[in-house]
């Protein structure tokens, strides 16, 4: 048996034929019982699912009795509370989809798709998020599929997921240049332009503005080589050159050096070497040039598999570490972590791992999992001090205040964030600082500190951050500008520093979806304080669908209970099983 619930929902038998299925909310009910985290009472799902019927539990015996029938399985969806007891041969698809077996070719559709039962409002909340979850899901798993094709050179199989990414998502930029990066990789340069051409008029047309630079910028052609025959010894100058230059903030020539270096190193049959310069590349787009993400995500796919096949253990660890970062920042979870969990795997034998903790940290505290974040956070710090990697060790450090204020512990995130900086104050890591400054002002404001007297060390930082013209930290500080506002109950000027927060965070591509989500949520208590009822109940549904896309599960609970309960309903509380 196939149970299919992604798209138009059906149970087919072993010949692929579906059985017969009457009414809306049989489904509902199938789709409930087999996401919950607990076995569900009767009594609870029918007051859910048929607020109005005059006998709800018959009509919930009535739900359960067909699908019996349809399943051929009268052992299952028994009990109260209710177990389900399938067969052990039955699969579901968002089940294979959450443990990442559900192939691209049944990625698509939307969950329990033209089904909108009459429910409760505490059901029409569930399915809202469901929906947002395993859209998010399904979005993770495509652009997996694609960049896995594409690193192992299966152009046809990236173009097909690359393009079913796009459509899902035709205002994501990011599943735009996934598809431009396959036709070009795959030698179809027409096609890939025209995508460009298309794209751009359609963002004109529809959102009054146009896509970022990197999207055309996906249409580079692979650098062919230079040189006849390329020594080592030239390749890791030309490798070193290129890594100088970005680091030096000279981007554009670092990034030429370095596709040269690719494409040398191709042709003079040095694969450890195009890894690095692969690995290299791939950093420099993700960490030094905005927006360019995505771009710098399928670089490190193929530098991953390079590094593979030629056995670069060192290279391989990095290349998952900072795939698992940019799927950590965008709130692709689970990718996240299991791009961590192998690159652990692999830097344990080859002793670098420090950072692979730290990014891990941030995956799990802003997966709402505060002990795990602060247990790779510790881990984080061990291996910083062994590796003397003192980046690694400031950067953990503003993590794990960023973990810690989420979870409502000012007073141990002051104690992170006064190590991060005064290890920063030794470094002269300037970059880095807005970020912690920004943090350790919102941990001051809980404990109750005058927001006259902290929000004066925020104006230097906001300062800084301009400077760099960071769009994350920018939008970190102004955050935290706009909660000393809310302090002074200066609502109206709070209003206006959290949008000029979210107009930064959201500036380029690459966002820090985390700070999105906390931006946002800031955004709705204002709106209530401010009694616009209105716009905070719109905001609280936007947040919640985006929480729910990205795994935000500490903030999902909070902002169910913000929902208004429909008239007469019991309303929509953190009670419910999400």
């Amino acid at each position: 048996m196939q149970i299919r619930l992604i798209g138009r929902p059906a149970i087919l038998d072993i010949q692929g034929q579906a059985r017969p299925i009457r009414g809306l909310q049989v489904w509902a009910v199938l789709a409930r019982v087999l996401l919950s985290r607990r076995p569900i009472e009767r009594r609870s799902l029918a007051a859910d699912l048929f607020p109005d019927a005059q006998d709800p539990l018959a009509a919930l015996r009535w739900c359960l009795a067909s699908l019996r029938r349809a399943l051929d399985a009268p052992q299952a969806l028994t009990g109260d509370p209710i177990e389900l007891n399938l067969p052990a041969t039955t699969t579901v698809d968002v089940l294979l989809l959450g443990s990442g077996k559900l192939g691209d070719v049944e990625c698509n559709g939307e969950f329990l798709e033209g089904i909108e039962p009459r429910s409760s409002a505490q059901f029409s909340t569930w399915l809202l998020i469901e929906r947002a979850r395993i859209a998010g899901l399904l979005d993770e798993r495509l652009r997996q599929i694609a960049l896995d094709a594409l690193a192992a050179r299966d152009f046809e199989r990236a173009i097909r997921c690359a393009q079913e990414a796009s459509a899902r998502n035709s205002y994501d930029e990011g599943a735009q240049i996934l598809l431009v990066r396959s036709l070009v990789e795959a030698g179809k340069p027409g096609l890939a332009s025209a995508h460009v051409e298309e794209t751009e008029r359609r963002f004109v047309a529809e959102l009054g503005e146009r896509p970022s630079s990197a999207l055309r910028a996906a249409l580079a052609p692979p650098p062919r080589s230079s040189a006849t025959s390329a020594s080592a010894a030239s390749l890791r100058s030309l490798i070193e050159a290129g890594r100088v230059a970005v680091d030096a903030g000279v981007p554009d020539s670092g990034l030429e050096l370095l596709r040269r270096a690719v494409s040398d190193a191709d042709h003079a049959g040095e694969q450890h070497l195009k890894a690095e310069a692969l690995l290299e590349l791939g950093y420099a787009l993700v960490h030094s040039v905005r927006g360019h993400d995505d771009e710098g995500a399928c670089t490190l796919g193929e530098a991953l598999e390079v590094a593979r096949r030629s056995g670069s253990g060192s290279i391989a660890a990095r290349a998952l570490c900072e795939l698992g970062y940019v799927d950590a920042l965008a709130g692709r979870r689970p990718s996240a972590a299991l791009h961590l969990k192998a690159g652990l795997e692999i830097g344990t034998t080859v002793g670098r791992v420090a950072k692979i903790h730290g990014v891990t940290a941030l995956n799990l505290f802003d997966w709402g999992r505060l002990d795990e974040g602060l247990a790779a956070y510790g881990l984080s710090l061990s291996a910083a001090v062994e590796e003397q990697d003192w980046r690694a060790e400031i950067w953990s450090h503003g993590v794990a205040g960023w973990g810690l204020i989420t979870a409502n512990r000012p007073h141990d995130a002051l104690q992170c964030l006064d190590r991060c900086l005064m290890l920063l104050d030794r470094s002269n890591w300037i970059a880095f600082r807005p970020f912690p400054v920004a943090l350790r002002a919102e941990a001051r404001l809980r404990l109750g500190e005058s927001p006259q007297v902290v929000v004066t060390e925020l104006e230097q930082a906001f300062a800084l951050s301009c400077h760099l013209r960071d769009p994350c930290w920018e939008g970190a500080v102004a955050r935290a500008i706009g909660l000393c506002a809310m302090a002074s109950d200066k609502l109206a000027l709070a209003a206006e520093w959290m949008a000029s927060a979210h107009k930064s965070c959201t500036r380029e591509t690459d966002v820090f979806v985390a700070l999105l989500v906390q931006i946002q949520m800031d955004r709705v208590e204002l709106y209530r304080r401010m009694g616009q009822t209105e716009q905070a109940e719109w905001a609280t549904r936007e947040v919640l669908a985006l929480a729910a896309r990205t795994h935000a599960d500490h903030q999902l609970l909070r902002a169910v209970g913000w929902l208004k309960p429909a008239a007469g309903s019991p309303g929509v509380t953190a009670a419910t099983s999400f």
